[in-house]
């Protein structure tokens, strides 16, 4: 009797065990599922910086050649 109440509290240990390892792993899924989006949303950010600097040139440029010829 003893031994099968043992087995029986192993048996819902492994059980409650197995349950906490699939829930530990569809959160490390969600985890892993919302890095690569972060990195995806940063890899637009640096593109975004990128054409918002190359675009300021541009503007100074414009500015600089429409200005000057007004300072003379």
């Amino acid at each position: 009797d003893v031994n099968r109440r043992v087995d029986e509290k192993i048996d819902k240990l492994l059980k409650k065990t197995e349950s906490l390892d699939s829930l530990l792993n569809q959160e490390v899924d969600k985890v892993l599922t919302l890095d690569s989006l972060i990195d995806k949303e940063h890899q637009k950010v640096i593109k975004l910086d990128s054409l918002i600097q190359k675009s300021s040139t541009k503007l100074d440029s414009v500015v600089n050649k429409v200005t000057k010829p007004l300072s003379k």
